[in-house]
């Protein structure tokens, strides 16, 4: 966009662009009761009397054609010159300046109110304490609404408005991807507008309502003490910032993008020139493989690069995503589909006039003309084009998504272009041509990382640098970096946004390999198999060897310095145990120990070793440490000294970065302003592609909702809670403490026996000392009990340090044993309840040892097990006086676990909104069935084709505090990798979704009279948003059709199904602009209870993030909750936001609101204790890589592989998970 537009835009509102200004409702002092206006209102947005306290007023968003069917289809005229005077513009009732939104839409026509946005007058300044520019876009969103009235006013009596010829009636649907929106619908819609997008009482587009709903606007009053004092959902305009651009496309109006088949390799008649021997195994040198080849990630992305320069060389400029694609703002001349085109290769060390270079082929398999302006066009005002991909809703919807696939690519080619790796040429004397070194490190397709040229220590004073050496979790030769996360999101209301995250990865700092295997083992001793586990992978550069032009013989000559590239296979192996390493138990790989053959000047092949053969070339110290490069079948060695790690690599694997990791969201803001613009290139898009970034962050508007209390026995709040309340101004805390309350119902009788598992180091003081504090808070918090035993003997003298002794020799169970032996013992003969299992040191750290307590506990002995580790510092305090009190905390929290574990029946704690039926939000009914459903996959250390595990919970009744699981396993399926090729994946659909929906209802009605609920909401966890549609087509449709054949056997008439999927692993972030404000945290994250309904949405209405947890420290993460199917009447999504909300204070084991929702947290903690029982499966401790065959055996495969993972009957509608 030129300056000159964007210079008019300010002062004029674009033709029918809805505007997104916030409306403040400003409270005038000595005004608090409003005067309530009614009558028969056509216009969408109601008039309902307003309570400071316990009513809601939803906001006006801005207006979409999606719901209402109108488009504003003129400029607002231009006001009169002469200025009115203050007294027309003030009724006798109320003056304006005192007027809500809705009271301004009642009172005052659009002439009035027009010029009252004209003349902003000091009188209305002063009087609002607002800017001129807050005032003006104020009055101009209550003008654009009440155009909107207007608009009702007429289609009413019959007059249809201009979009009704051109979009027709909306097409109602059940399925929530179909829907039309309803965020954008004016105040009265929203509240009388179902999910599903019918209207209530209407079977086409919504219309207005004959009368106010006052229940709709106002959140049911908690039955607790100081109720009222309760927080009522309010909105606050553009409260928040969030990590957004905008992205403006200004002239761009088409992209052409071009989809190309695999690579494949073309044959030359010549023979390639034969490498030296030093390099025979070297696996980046493209002219060693004789046979065709297909390119991996790393070559297919050398591809892309070098038809990029190829097309740059012809001033052609396009943006790739270095794996299929191209994108360009013009046809390309020769490249239409079917074409083929050749790349000479050469790789990151070579040169484009080596000899013998490989030539590969692309063929472009599908061309694309898009329409971005089209797209644009659709996303901000809704405009469908009949005869083109934007005919229906459907349609428009794919091909945004195409075009947003497309920008992703514009926008990541700067950061991309970064990324690569040109060699320096040398030439004769000291003449070098310099190549190009990358300046940006990238992980997948969507994380770019700067790399550092002089990375700084941190300042825990200042906050982290962006580079972080050293810290208190990284490892040495390891530095933390700062980098970003970037993706174009479709926004409706707004167009296409550019979300970019500050992120922070860890790294391997760019040193002399042997400098980084020294500073490796400076901190500990670690071993030589530690150190090559450390090292493989790595990719390594050496500016000595050359590639020999004498078919691989070496010469006596000495050649031009040339850097190669090798990617480290490990350290060298014994030739007759290639499982062991040289020098393994001491010394490790010198250079006189490693042999290998090679063909000395006659063409003979001879044995010599590593300092033989550099004793020529360059004088190396006897204790040299030799690495292997290449293929395990053809490795070529080097001294570490002579390479040196590549800027820029990832160091994978579990790491424990809190640390680096933890910056307030207002360092994370300033990283994402100025230095992700800056390393991700954004600037400079718009000199080939058009379209640009804005250098401002979005700004959204933020409800803050209801916050439920929780409730203890006899209904007592927590102290915390009560002082919070008693103060003035609202209340908003998510956490609170057990001082003074009991359980609202507490186990009974309960007897209880302990273990002690481990070596027999372990201090039976603490041993004593804990269980006599059991003792002492079971009455505290309302349960009665006592301990009926308490057992030593896992500690034994001829087991040592026996957590190692069951992976050393699989075949002995001697640990096993003991183990059934103590806990049957504990059911059998003392009678426990449960049992606490003391775990020593070596065994906490063992995680061999908590899978096996579990699985022998809860499928063979049928009793709850709640492990303590005796590394927990509150066991361990060094002053014996503050043992007491840290202890006290420790177990206070430990009796939250055996009260809901000992019975079904058992509440720790319940909310202040689950009080009386009448008053209980409607989809928290007693007759509401929630279900929470999750899958967790087998790790890297699994069997081959190990299944997934599919856990579902269900809420036992109305409490919402108790909740069963049930699992399944979930085989493999045959899909494709990121490269299209052929394999077998872990499958994210669950296949049994419906046999274990039918079992949680079965579960569900045995507690429950054996009724059948009214409604069933289903919490689905771990599916990304490229799973929706599977999800949609597969599990739903199974649930679904489970529950009508259910149903159809019990006549009963089947629950409606509202399925909501939560996802966590998003980048959406929130700052609070300023800490002081009602919703913010002292760290500027958004306050518990703060939902999103809009500007960062989907836009369609059927989705919201949600802050429901304290942030403790860090950046807040919300929660993305998106309603994939709702078949409930009647229910907006507020009314789910708030349901959910409640539900996050329902977390049995803590004392405070969460930032999942339990069903979902619930789900995921059953799926992790089944990846416990199937320990053996996925930890594949022999290294063979095993193929699991379980679901080949016969016969009835399926009950020897559910008897893994069944929990005995005794206990099997019990938390045993939590």
């Amino acid at each position: 966009m030129s300056s000159k537009k964007k210079k008019q835009s300010k002062g004029k509102h674009k033709l029918g662009e809805p505007t997104d200004d916030p409306v403040q409702n400003q409270d005038v002092p000595g005004n608090s009761q409003r005067k309530t206006f009614q009558g028969s209102h056509t216009h969408s947005t109601a008039i309902s009397e307003v309570s400071s306290e316990t009513s809601y007023q939803k906001p006006a968003l801005p207006v979409s054609p999606f719901n209402t069917g109108h488009v504003v289809t003129s400029d607002v005229p231009a006001a009169s010159d002469t200025p009115a005077k203050l007294s027309t513009l003030d009724k006798d009732v109320k003056p304006l300046h005192q007027c809500s939104q809705e009271e301004m839409l009642e009172l005052y026509s659009l002439e009035e109110l027009k010029s009252a946005r004209e003349h902003k007058t000091e009188y209305y300044l002063t009087l609002n304490r607002v800017d001129r520019e807050s005032w003006s876009k104020k009055m101009r969103k209550i003008i654009k609404l009440k155009e909107m009235q207007d608009n009702s006013l007429q289609t009413a009596s019959g007059q249809p408005s201009q979009s009704q010829h051109n979009l027709g009636a909306p097409q109602l649907s059940t399925d929530a991807s179909q829907d039309i929106s309803i965020r954008s619908l004016p105040d009265a819609h929203m509240s009388d507008v179902a999910l599903d997008g019918s209207a209530l009482g209407s079977e086409t587009a919504p219309g207005p309502p004959s009368a106010v709903d006052k229940s709709k606007h106002t959140i049911p009053v908690a039955e607790a003490d100081l109720v009222g004092k309760d927080i009522a959902a309010r909105l606050f305009p553009e409260s928040l910032q969030s990590n957004h651009f905008q992205i403006n496309l200004n002239d761009l109006t088409t992209l052409h993008r071009y989809t190309f088949s695999e690579p494949t390799e073309y044959q030359e008649s010549q023979e390639a020139e034969q490498p030296s021997a030093a390099e025979l195994a070297a696996d980046n040198h493209p002219q060693e493989e004789k046979k065709q080849r297909k390119l991996r990630a790393r070559g297919r992305r050398r591809l892309y690069a070098l038809l990029l320069k190829q097309l740059e060389e012809a001033s052609l400029f396009v943006a790739t995503d270095y794996m299929s694609q191209i994108v360009s703002t013009t046809r390309l001349d020769n490249y239409e589909e079917d074409s083929t085109h050749s790349i000479p290769y050469f790789d990151e060390d070579q040169f484009e006039d080596d000899v013998g270079l490989p030539c590969f082929m692309l063929t472009v398999s599908k061309h694309q003309e898009l329409d971005v302006q089209a797209a644009d066009q659709y996303l901000r005002y809704g405009r469908l084009d009949p005869g083109t991909d934007y005919s229906t809703r459907e349609n428009a919807q794919r091909a945004v998504g195409v075009i947003a696939d497309a920008l992703n690519i514009i926008f990541s080619n700067p950061a991309n272009q970064s990324t690569l790796r040109f060699a320096s040429k040398p030439g004769q004397g000291n003449n070098v041509t310099r190549g190009k070194e990358p300046t940006v490190s990238h992980i997948g397709a969507q994380k770019f990382y700067p790399i550092p040229q002089n990375p700084t220590l941190s300042d825990p004073r200042k906050g982290p640098s962006p580079w972080t050496i050293k810290s208190p979790s990284v490892s040495p030769g390891l530095y933390a970096g700062i980098g970003y996360f970037r993706s174009v999101r479709p926004s409706i209301g707004r167009g296409f946004l550019l979300n970019v995250n500050a992120i922070t990865g860890c790294f391997y700092q760019s040193l002399p390999l042997k400098q980084l295997i020294d500073t490796f083992c400076s901190r500990s001793l670690p071993s030589w198999k530690e150190v090559e586990e450390f090292i493989s992978g790595l990719r390594v550069q050496s500016k000595y060897m050359v590639r020999s032009v004498q078919s691989g013989i070496e010469t006596p000559k000495r050649q031009p310095a040339r850097e190669r590239i090798y990617t480290i296979s490990g350290l060298p192996r014994e030739a007759n145990n290639p499982g062991q390493i040289i020098g393994a138990q001491n010394p490790g790989p010198l250079l006189r120990d490693v042999q290998f053959k090679m063909r000395n000047g006659k063409g003979e092949e001879i044995m010599t070793n590593v300092f033989d053969y550099w004793k020529p070339r360059k004088l190396l110290s006897d204790d040299e440490v030799i690495v292997r490069v290449g293929k395990d079948e053809r490795p070529v060695y080097f001294p570490a000294s002579e390479l040196e790690v590549l800027p820029g690599q990832e160091r994978k694997g579990k790491l424990d970065m809190v640390f680096e990791s933890c910056r307030s969201p207002s360092i994370n803001f300033g990283y994402v302003q100025n230095d992700a613009r800056n390393v991700l290139g954004l600037g400079s898009i718009g000199d080939h592609f058009a379209a640009t970034a804005e250098t401002s962050l979005i700004k959204v508007d933020a409800h803050l909702l209801k916050q439920p209390n929780p409730v203890f026995h006899n209904d007592k709040l927590p102290k915390t809670i009560v002082d919070a309340l008693k103060k003035k101004g609202p209340v908003n805390k998510a956490s609170w403490n057990l001082m003074d309350v009991q359980f609202r119902t507490a186990g009974k009788d309960i007897r209880w026996a302990s273990i002690h598992v481990g070596e027999t180091s372990f201090n039976f003081r603490q041993f004593d000392s804990v269980n006599s504090m059991i003792k002492t808070k079971l009455p505290v918090y309302g349960m009665k009990g006592a301990e009926c035993g308490d057992s030593r003997g896992l500690a034994s003298e001829d087991q040592g340090k026996w957590h190692n002794f069951y992976r050393v020799n699989p075949a002995t169970r001697q640990v096993e044993t003991h183990l059934t032996t103590m806990l049957k013992n504990a059911r059998e003969a003392w009678k426990a309840e449960i049992v606490f299992v003391y775990l020593s040191d070596d065994a906490a750290q063992d995680a061999m040892i908590y899978a096996m307590i579990k699985r022998v506990a809860d499928i063979e002995i049928g009793i709850p097990t709640i492990c303590i580790s005796s590394k927990n510092r509150s066991l361990n305090p060094r002053d014996a006086a503050n043992k007491i009190p840290e202890m006290e905390s420790l177990v206070g929290n430990l009796m939250l676990k055996p009260n809901v574990k000992i019975h079904e029946s058992n509440v720790n704690h319940s909310i202040s909104s689950l009080g009386a039926d009448q008053n209980r939000p409607k989809l928290l009914s007693k007759r509401t069935m929630i279900v929470g459903l999750d899958v967790t996959h087998a790790g890297a250390g699994a069997m081959k084709e190990a299944p997934s595990i599919a856990a579902m919970v269900v809420n036992r009744n109305g409490d919402f505090a108790q909740w069963p699981a049930c699992l399944k396993l979930n085989p493999v399926i045959d899909g494709t990798n990121n490269l299209g090729q052929k394999c077998r994946k872990a499958n994210e659909n669950v296949e049994d979704a419906g046999e274990m929906l039918k079992d949680r209802l079965r579960c569900w009605r045995k507690h429950n009279e054996q009724q059948w609920p009214e409604r069933i909401i289903v919490y689905r966890d771990g599916l990304s948003e490229s799973q929706f549609e599977n999800c949609k087509n597969g599990e739903i449709q199974k649930m679904r059709s489970a529950l009508y054949r259910e149903a159809q056997t019990s006549g009963v008439e089947c629950p409606k199904i509202l399925v909501i999927c939560t996802v966590k692993r998003h980048h959406v972030r929130f700052l609070a602009k300023d800490s002081r404000s009602d919703v913010s945290d002292r760290n500027q994250n958004a306050k518990s209870g703060t939902a999103i309904f809009g500007d960062v949405t989907r836009g369609d209405g059927h989705d919201f993030f949600l802050m429901s947890q304290n942030v403790i420290q860090g950046t807040g993460r919300p929660t993305h909750y998106v309603v994939l199917r709702n078949e409930i009447p009647n229910i907006s999504i507020e009314d789910i936001a708030q349901a959910t909300y409640d539900l996050c204070f329902m977390w049995a084991r803590g004392t405070s609101a969460v930032g999942l929702v339990p069903p979902s947290y619930y789900a995921d903690l059953a799926a992790t204790r089944g990846r416990h029982y199937m320990h053996s499966i996925y930890n594949d401790w022999s290294g063979s890589q095993t193929v699991f065959t379980g679901f080949r055996e016969k016969p009835k495969p399926d009950h020897v592989l559910r008897s893994k993972i069944e929990p005995h009957a005794d206990v099997r509608d019990r938390m045993l998970y939590i």
